[in-house]
């Protein structure tokens, strides 16, 4: 008998289509969005012997072809791009192309060796787990090196390595990237975070894989090794694909900090400059490639993430791993390492930030527990004030970021285009076109954040649910009357509500993260304002003769990270007793008689 050949769900594709659609014309529209700056800043760049009256102002909009709307604009730049024309930089007169195309080549060359450390660092974590797993034994995931290893921002590490390796033991070269020692310590710079948080993900998901009973049967009847580790790190890798394929779409779209300090000649740094100059032709084509390189690490991923979960996601096998109880001593990590942020707030919020009266660069002293800045105000005090106004910005930021992830997820298949756009923009490139329409300050600096923050955690939401949903019990949830929203409200939302938390908590630290880089590039809140970011920024100029302006800052940020990663990786309070189990059941038992009734 002929079956039917299953259908292709067309909704998920229109939706990448309009939004990649909308994105494209968002791109295209730039110089009409930003045209009342536009004519007078390419007057000024390109004829800077003519006045700017308002005859030239109309001369240059023809030019740029400002004066016939957006329609007419928008179709002569896709023209252009069907042709492979990205028009001319506003600033130099040069073709965009060939430039904005050289750039992209090397920040996927840094991309590559940065992931080559990265891939180290995760061995390196791992290796502990994967020879526990050899023995038949379950070990404990390390939360310490991770934890620090996310917690450190590239732009702090790529200062840090410039002082010690280029400046003071003259190892590498500083600047450039013409050989290969130069893509030593920007590639060191962004790997070594980004193996901290695949090691993270990987190792909470390897750790959840090896428990499943499975793993135990397959020991037992005498599997070889090598296959028993193959099968339990495809069962732990497929959770987590998407997130490994976002952590390499942030190496390379912001690096744009790093690209700065090694003034390397990137993407990230080309798209920085041409935000700074206006220059809207190298920022469309620096956000184009981006995109692009975005979407297709986001096929690929998919594919992956497909061909690993194979079989296994049409079996309906139950799988069942039992939660590791809490201990006591889980708590000291977290706790240990917010004791002193609290005391430092407690000890400056009641001091002046803004006072001049100090002298400048004094040390630490009793008058000054911190020292004084370079314009002679009480590091203490601002960061006290700092913390008050930063972490305040990054918690809003995380719990909108969490709603629309969980809103994203229950409908995946319309958000599969919001979620692919959101991928492709780092925190970096959102600020830019953000600060570039608003303003920079905080606000937008957090609409950036947030903006650009939100598509990891609806990815592992909806994972989560794809896996949540092809357990036996759900699927019978249906036949026994429940509505879709109570299965969602009553079941599937605390199935995925403890690991979607846990992950909105590890990423605290990188929304935080995110905002100080915004406030490090001049993009978040202006002076006098005390932020964490600007605070590193302008204490980065005095690491050698003043050390305690960066550092500060730099170990408020570290003792936040860890803190908010250990109560992270906690295990849920109720797994103490063991009744997550029994509500369930006593949940299925109720179903169960309502249905014999």
């Amino acid at each position: 008998m002929h079956r039917p050949s299953p259908r292709i769900d067309l909704v998920p594709w229109c939706s990448r289509l309009l939004a990649y659609a909308g994105m494209l014309a968002l791109v295209g529209l730039l110089p009409w969005i930003s045209q009342e700056k536009a004519e007078l800043m390419v007057l000024r760049s390109r004829y800077a012997e003519l006045a700017p009256t308002e005859a030239n102002l109309e001369s240059v909009a023809k030019e740029l072809h400002l004066d016939q709307g957006p329609l007419h604009l928008l179709g002569h730049w896709l023209a252009g791009l069907v042709r492979g024309d990205l028009g001319l930089s506003w600033v130099s007169g040069t073709p965009v192309a060939g430039s904005a195309w050289s750039a992209f080549l090397v920040s996927l060359t840094l991309m590559g060796f940065a992931m080559v450390v990265a891939f180290i660092v995760v061995l390196v974590i791992l290796a502990p787990q994967l020879r526990a797993l050899c023995t038949g034994t379950t070990r404990k995931a390390a939360l310490t090196v991770p934890t620090l290893l996310t917690a450190f921002p590239s732009f702090l590490i790529a200062v840090i390595l410039v002082l010690v390796f280029s400046i003071w033991l003259k190892i590498f070269p500083p600047l450039g990237f013409s050989s290969w020692s130069h893509a030593v310590l920007p590639s060191i710079a962004l790997g070594l975070p980004a193996g901290g948080v695949i090691a993270r993900l990987l190792s909470d998901s390897l750790q959840h894989a090896m428990r499943e009973p499975w793993v135990r049967s397959w020991f037992d009847a005498g599997a070889p090794r090598p296959r028993l580790v193959s099968a339990v790190l495809r069962r732990a890798l497929a959770p987590v694909v998407h997130q490994i394929a976002l952590v390499i779409v942030a190496v390379t779209g912001g690096a744009v900090p790093v690209e700065e300090i090694f003034a390397i000649p990137g993407i990230g740094r080309l798209t920085l400059g041409a935000s700074k100059a206006q220059d809207i032709p190298v920022l469309q084509a620096g956000v184009l490639l981006l995109f692009g390189f975005a979407a297709l690490v986001g096929i690929a991923a998919q594919g992956i993430h497909r061909l690993l979960l194979g079989a296994a996601a049409k079996s309906n096998v139950p799988v069942a791993a039992p939660e590791a109880p809490r201990r006591s001593r889980d708590l000291l990590l977290p706790l240990v390492s917010i004791i002193p942020v609290i005391l430092c707030v407690l000890l400056g919020i009641g001091r002046n930030p803004y006072s001049l009266d100090h002298p400048r660069l004094a040390p630490p002293s009793l008058a000054l527990p911190l020292g004084s800045d370079a314009a002679g105000r009480d590091v203490l005090a601002r960061l006290a004030h700092g913390a008050a106004f930063t972490l305040s910005f990054a918690i809003a930021v995380t719990v909108l970021c969490l709603i629309i992830a969980l809103v994203a997820s229950v409908m995946p298949r319309w958000s599969a285009g919001l979620v692919d756009v959101t991928n492709a923009t780092s925190p970096v490139l959102a600020g830019l076109l953000v600060a570039g329409i608003a303003g920079p300050s905080m606000m937008s600096a957090a609409i950036a954040v947030a903006l650009a923050s939100w598509a990891p955690l609806a990815a592992h939401a909806r994972d989560l649910l794809r896996e949540a949903k092809l357990q036996p019990y759900i699927a019978m949830l249906p036949i026994l009357g429940e509505s879709k929203a109570s299965t969602f409200v009553r079941f599937l939302l605390p199935e995925i509500a403890g690991p979607l938390l846990r992950h909105s908590f590890l990423r605290l630290p990188g929304k935080a993260l995110a905002l100080a880089s915004l406030g490090f590039l001049g993009m978040g809140p202006q002076q006098p304002t005390p932020e964490w970011g600007a605070m590193l920024a302008e204490g980065l100029p005095y690491v050698e003769q003043a050390p305690w302006i960066a550092l500060a800052p730099t170990f408020a940020l570290i003792l936040l990270s860890m803190s908010a990663q250990g109560f992270a990786a906690l295990p849920p309070a109720n797994t103490r007793r063991g009744n997550t189990k029994g509500q369930k059941q006593k949940g299925l038992t109720r179903l169960l008689q309502k249905a014999k009734r």
